[in-house]
C-alpha cells in the first residue's frame, strides 16, 4: 500500500508539474488550467451521489452553419468554473454571469454584460474575469459581483448585428486566460476591422502589452494566394510555455510570444480545411480541432504538423493522452517520435531517379476501454471521468500493465457536455441546459427548475402598444425602444408580435432591473435586449430599425436637439421604417416642424390618433437594385449604386445558414437586390433576406425546381464536416444564365416548362406563366432564358438540343463534361410576354439559337445573337456537316416584335451588353474561369443601339465578362472605351506620366462585377478595386468571397451572402455579411505602378505600414520596407539599415495628418535617403510633409530630437509628445521650396544620445510644387 500511494504521489507531482500552477479543489478556467489538459489533482470520493440540480434554458450557439457548430463549439452549452464554494456561469443568451453556491445550487449575485458571454470565465484570488461580446473585459468581485474594474477591448464604441445580437463591432471572442497574475483576451473576429489581441495586470487591469497589428499581414490564404488578412480569434486562449496561443475558430491558431504578444507565426494555408476552435497544449506540442471532435498534433515550435488526425479531444495528464469517444483510448505521450522513411521515385519526364525523404510521427496507445465518452472527460486524481448520452461514468486509471476499469456510473437525463470537479464535487452540464452537482456524502437533494415569471400589462401600456402596431403595422423586424418607463409597453410588443426589440435607457440600475424582468419572463436574448444610452449617442447601426418607439416620448430631452431626429432616422430602415412618437398634444404641431426643419430624405409624417409617424419612404439617395445574372436585363454587370464607396466597415454578419444557398462550384445565379430584400437561391428554394440587418424575410421550398445537372450535380454530397471535395466546377449560371428574375412587385422563377409568380414581400405563390404549347406538341416547351423589361416578361422557349449533333471525345473526363454541355445555353424561340397576365406579345423563332449570354435589353429594344456555338459548328464541320444561315445580329422591337435593325458581318459573339446612357450595344465574348470550351478571349465590336451602325471593332484579348461602367469597358485586367474601343490610359499618380490602365488580383474562380466606386471579386480572400480613387486592389480580409460573384454593391449596401457551401477551408470567417461606408475603417492595397526611369512627383513613404494606400489627395502612400505585396520599387537607404519598425492599428490613433500613416514608423531612424529619379535631374522644389506620432506611453521631455532636410536643419529640439498633446496624436511638419536633384535626405538627431527614447518618424510625403501648382489651379 505505502508503495501504490508513493507512485500516485509521484503521478500527481508529474501531473501538476506538467499542467502548470496547479489549484487545489478550485477549476479555476476552462479546462482547469492555462493550458487547457483538463486534469486536476483533486481526487474525488469513490461514491458520488446527487445534491442538487438546476435547469437553465438550453443555449444556442453563435454560429448557424453545420460546419462552423462543429469547428466553434464554445457556447453551445453552459461552461462552469468554480472558485471555493462558488460555481460562476455566464450565459450567450441573458447576457450575464451567476454565481451559484457548489452545495446548494442556490444562486448568490448576478452581473450583467452589455452583450453576450460566450466563453467561460477565469477565477483567481476572489476575482472573476470574463469577456463580452461587447468587446469588454470585466473582473468583478467573486463574493458579491461588484464591478472591480472593465476593460475596452475596442478602438470605438461602434455596434453592429452580429449573429442576431446587437454587439460591438469587436465582439470579445479570445477567451481569458489567466498566467503568472496576467490575463490575456482578444477582441475582433473580422481581420478587415481589426484585431486586438491583450495582455493586462491581473489586479489593476492595466494594459502590459497590445498586439493590434497582425489582423492586416500580407499572407497566403487557403489555395496558396496571398491577401490582406490574419488571425480572427475566436475560442478560448492557450498558454503554453512562453508562448500564447489563440485560436482561430475555423483555423490553426496563432502563436505569439507571451512575454512581448509579437506575431511569431500562424500556418492556416498551410494547415487548410483542418483546424478548429479547440487547442490544448503541452510544453512541446499543441492539439487543435479537425473534424466531429477528432484532432491533430502540432509542434509548438514551428506550428507544423506533427500528426494529423491522431485520435480525439483529449486530456492531457503529464506522459498520457486520453482521448474522447466510445472506447476511450489512452497514449503514451512518451512514446511520441519519428521514423524516417525513404523511398524511390522516377521522374516521368526525365527519367531520372531520386530518393524523396518523409518524415512520420507515431504515437502508441497505452489501453482502451468501451466508455461512452462523447461528450466530455476530464481527469480527477487517478480516475477518468467520461460522459455521453444519459450516462457518466468514472474510469479507474490503471498501473503500468494492468487493464483500465468502470468503478462508478450514474444515469442523468440529456447529453453531457461538459464535466468539471471541483469542491470534492464532480458537476455535470448538458446541452439541454440541465446543471448536476454530485459529492461524496448523501444530502437532502435539490432541485431548481426553470420558471419563468411575467407581470401583467396594464390597460394604458396594453392599449399603447395596440396602437403601435395597428398604426406602424410593423409587426416584425428590429424595433428600437427609447423614453422607458418600466418596460411594460416593450413587453405588451414583444408579446404580441414578432419585432425584435432594442431597448434603451441611461439609467443603469434601470436597464438591469429591466434585464432582470425580461430574463424571468423568458424573453431576454434575441426577442428583447436592453442597453444602457440615449436616442442622441447610442452606437445603433444604420438602417437596422423597421420600428422605433418611446414608452414616454416626453420624457426624452434630447428630442429638441437639431441632431436628434436625424439620429434616429439614420437608425432607420429605408423602404418603409417607422419613428413612432407620441408628444403631448400640444407639442404635435412643434415636434412636425422641427422634423421638417431637418430635411430628412424621403421623410414623411403622418399624424394618427395622437401618434406622430416618421416614415424613411423608399430607397437612399443614391442607391440602386441588382437584378438578372448581371445586375439589370442590359447585362452592364454593373449596379449604378453610388453609396458602397471604400473604406467599407461592417454593418451586420450571421443571422442566416448557407444550407439555403447552391453548392458553391455549381455556379449558381448570384443574389438579386431589390427594394431592401436580398433573394437567394438553394438545391430547392428560395429565400429573402433583409439587405440592413441579414434577417430571413422568408423562404419558399420549391422541390421541383429542377436545376441538377444545371447548378448542381451528382458531384455533391450533403456532408458539410467532410473536408473531401464536394461539387466539382461547373459553368452553371455562367452558361445557362440565371433561372430566376426579381421585379419590385413581383419575382419570376422557372420551373421546368413554366414560370411560378411569387411575391417579394411574403414569398407566396400568386401565379403561374406557363410557354405556349408549339404546334403538333402535347406539352409546352422547357424555359430557358427568363428576363423582365418594364411590363414585359421575356422568356427563351425550348433549349437547343446541341450534344446530339456533335459526338464528344470519348476520352473527355468525366469531371470536364459539363464543360461542353452547350445544351442549356440558347434557346429556340424568344417568347415576349404581358409579365402580368401572360399574354404573348410575340415570338421569334431562331435559325441556330439564341445564346442567354447574348440577349440584352434596354432602350425599347431587344438584341440578341442568333448564332451556333463554334465548337458546335466544328464539329459538325469534322462530319461533314454544316449550319444553315448565316449568324445574325438582332435588335426587335420590343412592343412588336419588329426587327429594327440585323447585322450579318463578323458576328463572333457570345456576350452583348448594352449602355442605355450611351445608346451604345458591345458585342463580346466571355471568356473566364469555368466557362464553355468555346468560348474565344478576344474581340469587341460596338454598335448603335438605335440604328445598328458599327462603331468600332477591336481585337482585344482579355477576360469577361465586360462591364461597362459609363464610358468605360471594364474588363479582366484592362478597360477600353466604349466610344472608341481604344485601351483606356491613366496619368501614373507618381511620375505623372501616361501608361495603360489595369489592375490585378490574386487567386479568384469568380468573375470581377461593378457599382460606381468600386470593383468586387476575389483575390485569395474577399477583394476589391478602387475605382474612384484608381487606389489599388485591397481585400476585406477574414472571409472568403463565393465562386458565384456575390459581393454586390445595390441598396446602398454591399452585400455578402455566405454562397460558400460546401467549402471546408479554413478561412477566418464563414458568414454572410453586409457592409457600409465608413471613412474610419482602416483599409490597405495593392497595385501594378511603374516608375520605370520616371521621376517621382508625388509619393507618400508610409515607414512601418503594412501595404498601400492612396489619400484623397491622390497621393500614393507606398509601405516600406515592403511586407510582400505587390508596390512600386522607389530606391530607399536607412541609417542603420534596420530600425525598429512598428505599426499599430490605425483606429487607435487620431490627430493631425492620415491615423494610417501615424499608426506606423521607424524608432531609431537616423537618416533616410529617397531616390527620387534614376540619374540626377536638374533641381526642382518640392514640399515635404513629415508625419510623426507617439506610439509609446511618453511624457513631454522623453524623446526630443532635431530634424534636418538636405543638410538643413529644419526643426530644433523637436517633442511629438509636446507639440501633438498626447499619445497616439498624429502632427504634420510641412517644409516648402526643398530643392531635389536626384536624392532626398532626411536626418534625426536625438538631442540626448543617451536617451533611451531614439527619434520617430512616421510618413513621408513629397510633392512637386508644380503639382501642388497644377492642382491648385
Amino acid at each position: 500500500m505505502k508503495q501504490q500511494i508513493h507512485r500516485f504521489s509521484l503521478f500527481l507531482i508529474f501531473t501538476i508539474a506538467a499542467n502548470g500552477t496547479g489549484y487545489g479543489e478550485d477549476w479555476p478556467m476552462w479546462r482547469y488550467d492555462a493550458r487547457r489538459s483538463a486534469a486536476s489533482p483533486q481526487a474525488l470520493p469513490q461514491e458520488l451521489h446527487l445534491l442538487w440540480e438546476r435547469e437553465y434554458p438550453p443555449l444556442e450557439p453563435t454560429w448557424e452553419n453545420p460546419l462552423n457548430r462543429d469547428l466553434m463549439q464554445f457556447d453551445k452549452a453552459y461552461e462552469p468554473i468554480v472558485m471555493g464554494k462558488t460555481m460562476f456561469i455566464g450565459s450567450n443568451a441573458f447576457d450575464q454571469i451567476t454565481a451559484l453556491d457548489t452545495d446548494s445550487g442556490e444562486e448568490r449575485w448576478t452581473f450583467y454584460a452589455d452583450g453576450p458571454i460566450r466563453f467561460p470565465a477565469v477565477a483567481n484570488d476572489g476575482k472573476v474575469y470574463f469577456v463580452s461580446d461587447d468587446g469588454h473585459l470585466y473582473c468583478v468581485d467573486a463574493e458579491n459581483g461588484a464591478l472591480i474594474w472593465k476593460f475596452s477591448g475596442i478602438p470605438s464604441d461602434r455596434k453592429i448585428l452580429g449573429n442576431e445580437r446587437l454587439i460591438s463591432t469587436w465582439p470579445a471572442r479570445g477567451g481569458p486566460v489567466f498566467q503568472d497574475g496576467i490575463i490575456y483576451f482578444a477582441a475582433g473576429i473580422w481581420p478587415f476591422m481589426g484585431i486586438f489581441i491583450y495582455a493586462l495586470d491581473a489586479e489593476t487591469g492595466e494594459e502590459i502589452w497590445c498586439n493590434d497589428h497582425s489582423s492586416s499581414i500580407y499572407m497566403k490564404q487557403p489555395h496558396n494566394s496571398p491577401s490582406f488578412a490574419s488571425i480572427a480569434p475566436q475560442g478560448i486562449l492557450v498558454v503554453a510555455g512562453d508562448k500564447l496561443l489563440v485560436p482561430g475558430g475555423r483555423s490553426t491558431p496563432a502563436c505569439l510570444d507571451l512575454k512581448t504578444g509579437e506575431f511569431l507565426y500562424y500556418k492556416f494555408a498551410e494547415h487548410n480545411k483542418t483546424g478548429g476552435a479547440f487547442v490544448c497544449a503541452t510544453d512541446r506540442h499543441f492539439i487543435n480541432y479537425h473534424r466531429d471532435q477528432v484532432t491533430s498534433l502540432y509542434d509548438l515550435e514551428s506550428g507544423n504538423v506533427l500528426k494529423a488526425q491522431f485520435g480525439r479531444i483529449p486530456v492531457l495528464s503529464g506522459t498520457v493522452f486520453y482521448s474522447l469517444g466510445n472506447p476511450v483510448i489512452a497514449h503514451d505521450y512518451t512514446s511520441l517520435r519519428s521514423i524516417r522513411r525513404e523511398r524511390v521515385v522516377k521522374d516521368s519526364t526525365t527519367n531520372e531517379t531520386k530518393t524523396e525523404i518523409r518524415i512520420e510521427w507515431k504515437i502508441d496507445p497505452l489501453w482502451e476501454i468501451e466508455t461512452d465518452a462523447g461528450g466530455d472527460m476530464i481527469q480527477a486524481g487517478n480516475r477518468l471521468y467520461a460522459g455521453g448520452d444519459n450516462i457518466v461514468s468514472a474510469i479507474d486509471i490503471p498501473r503500468s500493465g494492468n487493464q483500465p476499469s468502470v468503478s462508478w456510473q450514474t444515469k442523468i437525463p440529456g447529453t453531457v457536455a461538459r464535466l468539471i470537479a471541483a469542491d470534492d464535487k464532480l458537476f455535470i452540464v448538458t446541452l439541454e441546459g440541465r446543471i448536476y452537482a454530485f459529492g461524496g456524502k448523501p444530502a437532502p437533494f435539490k432541485t431548481h427548475p426553470l420558471r419563468t415569471h411575467t407581470q401583467a400589462i396594464p390597460d394604458a401600456a396594453a392599449q399603447q402598444a395596440h396602437d403601435i402596431l395597428q398604426y406602424t403595422n410593423s409587426k416584425e423586424g428590429y424595433c428600437l425602444a427609447y423614453g422607458l418607463e418600466n418596460g411594460d409597453v416593450v413587453e405588451a410588443l414583444v408579446r404580441w408580435s414578432d419585432l425584435r426589440i432594442i431597448a434603451v435607457d441611461s439609467d443603469r440600475k434601470k436597464v438591469n432591473r429591466l434585464r432582470k424582468r425580461f430574463i424571468d419572463a423568458g424573453l431576454y436574448g434575441k426577442r428583447i435586449s436592453v442597453h444602457v444610452g440615449d436616442p442622441l449617442t447610442f452606437p445603433a447601426p444604420s438602417y437596422l430599425t423597421h420600428l422605433t418607439i418611446f414608452e414616454n416620448f416626453n420624457k426624452i430631452q434630447s428630442h429638441s436637439d437639431s441632431g436628434f431626429f436625424q439620429t434616429i432616422y439614420n437608425h432607420t430602415r429605408p423602404y418603409g421604417g417607422i419613428i413612432c412618437m407620441k408628444p403631448a398634444p400640444d407639442k404635435v404641431a412643434a415636434v412636425a416642424a422641427a422634423i421638417r426643419k431637418c430635411d430628412l430624405p424621403n421623410a414623411k409624417i403622418i399624424e394618427a390618433d395622437g401618434l406622430l409617424l416618421l416614415i424613411r419612404e423608399g430607397a437612399l439617395p443614391g442607391a440602386s437594385d441588382w437584378t438578372h445574372q448581371y445586375g439589370d436585363i442590359a447585362n452592364t454587370v454593373k449596379s449604378d449604386d453610388q453609396l458602397v464607396k471604400l473604406p467599407l466597415g461592417i454593418l451586420w454578419f450571421g443571422g442566416n445558414s448557407n444550407t439555403d444557398v447552391l453548392p458553391r462550384h455549381g455556379h449558381g445565379p448570384p443574389e438579386q437586390i431589390v427594394d431592401g430584400r436580398l433573394f437567394i437561391q438553394g438545391i430547392n428554394s428560395l429565400s429573402a433576406r433583409d439587405v440592413y440587418t441579414g434577417r430571413v424575410l422568408w423562404k419558399r421550398m420549391l422541390p421541383d425546381l429542377d436545376t441538377y445537372g444545371v447548378y448542381y450535380d451528382e458531384t455533391y454530397a450533403d456532408t458539410p464536416l467532410d473536408p473531401a471535395y464536394n461539387q466539382i466546377h461547373i459553368p452553371g449560371a455562367n452558361a445557362r444564365g440565371t433561372n430566376y428574375v426579381v421585379a419590385k412587385d413581383k419575382i419570376y422563377i422557372v420551373i421546368k416548362n413554366s414560370c411560378l409568380v411569387l411575391d417579394p414581400a411574403a414569398g407566396e405563390i400568386i401565379g403561374e406563366i406557363t410557354l405556349p404549347i408549339v404546334p403538333g406538341e402535347e406539352q409546352p416547351p422547357d424555359w430557358g432564358y427568363i428576363g423582365v423589361y418594364q411590363e414585359y416578361l421575356i422568356a427563351g422557349a425550348e433549349f437547343v438540343n446541341y450534344i446530339d449533333f456533335i459526338e464528344l471525345d470519348s476520352d473527355i473526363a468525366s469531371k470536364r463534361k459539363p464543360f461542353y454541355n452547350f445544351d442549356i445555353t440558347s434557346s429556340k424561340r424568344l417568347v415576349v410576354m404581358d409579365r402580368h397576365t401572360g399574354e404573348v406579345r410575340w415570338t421569334y423563332t431562331s435559325a441556330h439559337g439564341l445564346r442567354h449570354n447574348a440577349i440584352a435589353v434596354g432602350n425599347d429594344n431587344i438584341f440578341c445573337i442568333d448564332r451556333t456555338p463554334d465548337f458546335v459548328s466544328d464539329r459538325l464541320k469534322r462530319r461533314g456537316k454544316r449550319t444553315t444561315g448565316v449568324p445574325r445580329l438582332l435588335a426587335f422591337d420590343v412592343t412588336t416584335g419588329d426587327i429594327s435593325w440585323s447585322s450579318t458581318e463578323d458576328v463572333f459573339g457570345t456576350w452583348l451588353g448594352y449602355s442605355e446612357e450611351n445608346d451604345i450595344l458591345l458585342q463580346a465574348v466571355r471568356h473566364s474561369r469555368d466557362m464553355l470550351v468555346d468560348e474565344p478571349d478576344e474581340g469587341m465590336a460596338a454598335y448603335r443601339g438605335k440604328t445598328g451602325e458599327r462603331l468600332w471593332q477591336n481585337d482585344a484579348e482579355y477576360r469577361g465578362p465586360c462591364i461597362l461602367h459609363g464610358d468605360r469597358i471594364i474588363t479582366e485586367p484592362y478597360a477600353y472605351s466604349l466610344l472608341t474601343g481604344k485601351e483606356i490610359i491613366r496619368t501614373n499618380p507618381l511620375t505623372g506620366e501616361q501608361s495603360l490602365w489595369s489592375y490585378q488580383r490574386n487567386y479568384g474562380c469568380n468573375y470581377p462585377i461593378a457599382c460606381e466606386n468600386l470593383l468586387t471579386f476575389r483575390s485569395a480572400a474577399a477583394g476589391f478595386f478602387d475605382l474612384q480613387q484608381d487606389g489599388g486592389t485591397g481585400n476585406f480580409g477574414g472571409f472568403k468571397s463565393g465562386c458565384t460573384s456575390n459581393l454586390i454593391g445595390a441598396n446602398g449596401v454591399l452585400n455578402a451572402p455566405d454562397y460558400t457551401r460546401t467549402c471546408s477551408c479554413s478561412y477566418q470567417n464563414q458568414s454572410s455579411l453586409a457592409m457600409i461606408h465608413d471613412p474610419d475603417v482602416e483599409m490597405w492595397t495593392f497595385n501594378n505602378f511603374d516608375v520605370g526611369d520616371g521621376v517621382i512627383r508625388q509619393a507618400g513613404i508610409n515607414l512601418g505600414a503594412p501595404g498601400d494606400r492612396r489619400a484623397e489627395n491622390g497621393t500614393l502612400w507606398m509601405e516600406y520596407p515592403s511586407k510582400g505585396s505587390p508596390s512600386p520599387e522607389i530606391p530607399i537607404l536607412t541609417e542603420p539599415a534596420a530600425p525598429h519598425w512598428f505599426h499599430h492599428h490605425s483606429s487607435r490613433f487620431d490627430g493631425a495628418g492620415l491615423k494610417w500613416v501615424a499608426a506606423s514608423g521607424a524608432k531609431g531612424l537616423r537618416k533616410i535617403t529617397l531616390q527620387l529619379a534614376t540619374d540626377p535631374q536638374p533641381a526642382q522644389t518640392y514640399a515635404v510633409g513629415l508625419l510623426f506620432a507617439e506610439p509609446d506611453p511618453l511624457q513631454p521631455g522623453d524623446r526630443v530630437f532635431d530634424v534636418s532636410i538636405q543638410g538643413r536643419k529644419v526643426l530644433r529640439d523637436f517633442d511629438i509628445r509636446r507639440e501633438a498633446g498626447a499619445t497616439h496624436r498624429g502632427i504634420v511638419k510641412e517644409f516648402h521650396r526643398i530643392s531635389i536633384s536626384r536624392d532626398l535626405e532626411i536626418a534625426l538627431d536625438p538631442r540626448d544620445k543617451r536617451s533611451p527614447y531614439a527619434p520617430i518618424l512616421c510618413g513621408i510625403e513629397i510633392i512637386s510644387e508644380t503639382v501642388l501648382t497644377r492642382n491648385a489651379r
